[in-house]
């Protein structure tokens, strides 16, 4: 509106009446902060309202890895752009199998790099959060426990 009212200024020949100031960059870039504040609270909560039978249904979605933290991973839903989260405790049972590195980017089972940003795979959806517009998931491919080392003991 101000760049209309110069330009308009301008064209006319007068005195602008209104010109710009350091406060209004820092207001605009508030109500921007708000607005996709806004946007994003609206679209979890669509989200929850769409997916809230997919529990149920046990539904398979491919997820793509967006972020990842020692608590677990965060997926992106490709088939309809919805973010899930996958604790760590929902990938392997034993939190002393898994190391979720954020700094390099990758989840490791056993030591072995099984997920990295980027990554896609199948997930179903475990949980619907809707007091907190939240989706928690779980990967389809299970992890099962390492076969212990049989020892000298049990062999005689």
């Amino acid at each position: 509106m101000i760049n209309h009212r110069l330009l308009k200024a301008v064209i006319t020949g007068n005195e602008a009446s209104q010109k710009p100031d350091d406060t209004v960059g820092d207001e605009i870039a508030a109500h921007r902060r708000f607005h996709r504040m806004a946007e994003r609270d609206v679209s979890d909560w669509l989200y929850v309202r769409l997916l809230s039978n997919a529990v149920k249904e046990e539904t398979v979605f491919t997820g793509e890895i967006f972020d990842i933290n020692r608590a677990g991973m965060r997926v992106r839903l490709i088939e309809n752009g919805a973010a899930a989260f996958i604790p760590g405790s929902l990938i392997v049972d034993n939190k002393e199998r898994i190391e979720c590195s954020g700094e390099l980017g990758v989840v490791n089972i056993d030591k072995v790099r099984e997920y990295q940003l980027g990554d896609s795979f199948e997930v179903k959806l475990t949980e619907v959060r809707t007091a907190t517009r939240q989706l928690v998931a779980r990967p389809v491919q299970q992890f099962p426990a390492p076969k212990a080392e049989v020892s000298v003991e049990e062999k005689a």
